[in-house]
């Protein structure tokens, strides 16, 4: 009868560790920068990204008029702190062969909301005030290039040591035209000057402005003024929509594991002493 209940408390016990695994893998945010439509997107993860919304502008090429931003991250972890990614979804595929010139994505950030430390756009990003930090995407060529206000003008963030800036749309035949309407961006967070949780406070103000390289019109996201990011603790960036889309942040389902998995120990070790005693 010892062996039947030692049995059942490794049963259970290795049953309490797989569950406790469960709850680690269902809090990872996995993205590829690669222009493919992850699950992550919609929601697989735990965490719901945010998602800005932007009507079909009759005065912008389909190819370059943005549909969706989402946005979304991982956790800060240590250095450099994770990342924040970007996926671009457009009314019709991105076309590289077209333009003129190279087609960018400009993402205006306020990282720390303080309009003082930041400078005001002139004629992109919906002239918004307090930009201390712009993420410049290049599709075409597959770079990335984050700058910060210094005081006096803007100036290149080196790539830091582990670091990531990654942009791809899925091109498999290498045609310069995307088979899908996406463009899929990455950066890390400390680039952006996020490196804890004091760096990380709510109401980040950003826009968006897609020059796209042709003389048609070009678009700005929000059409007038900037949309929310705002950041969680302890320990990832949780970013909220202009559409106030709720993100997946509540305890709730590691507790009741946790909880569970408790119930199951404390069952196991009664179970066995009385086991015991019924042998002795």
């Amino acid at each position: 009868m010892i062996h039947k209940a030692r049995r059942f408390s490794i049963a259970f016990t290795v049953a309490i560790v797989l569950a406790l695994s469960i709850v680690a893998i269902a809090a990872a945010i996995t993205i590829v920068v690669d222009g493919i439509k992850e699950p992550t997107w919609g929601g697989s993860g735990g965490q719901v990204p945010g998602a800005v919304l932007d009507p079909n502008e009759a005065a912008i090429d389909d190819r370059y008029d943005i549909k969706v931003i989402s946005y979304t991250n991982d956790a800060l972890g240590s250095a450099p702190w994770g990342h924040l990614y970007f996926l671009f979804e457009s009314y019709s595929n991105f076309d590289s062969i077209y333009p003129v010139a190279t087609p960018q994505i400009i993402v205006c950030m306020d990282v720390d909301n303080k309009t003082s430390t930041g400078t005001t756009a002139s004629g992109y990003c919906n002239d918004m005030a307090g930009i201390d930090r712009r993420i410049y995407f290049f599709p075409s060529l597959g770079t990335v290039t984050v700058q910060r206000w210094n005081g006096a003008a803007f100036v290149v963030v080196p790539q830091p040591s582990g670091g990531m800036r990654a942009v791809a749309y899925d091109d498999p035949s290498a045609s310069g035209i995307a088979d899908m309407p996406y463009i899929e961006g990455g950066v890390d967070l400390q680039s952006l000057g996020i490196i804890n949780t004091a760096t990380c406070i709510g109401n980040m103000q950003v826009a968006v402005y897609y020059d796209n390289g042709i003389i048609d019109g070009e678009d700005q996201i929000p059409d007038s003024g900037t949309f929310n990011m705002s950041c969680g603790n302890p320990t990832a960036v949780t970013l909220n929509s202009l559409q106030a889309q709720p993100v997946n942040t509540s305890p709730l389902l590691p507790l009741a594991l946790v909880g569970g998995a408790a119930v199951i120990l404390i069952g196991a070790v009664f179970f066995t002493r009385r086991s015991r005693k019924h042998t002795a």
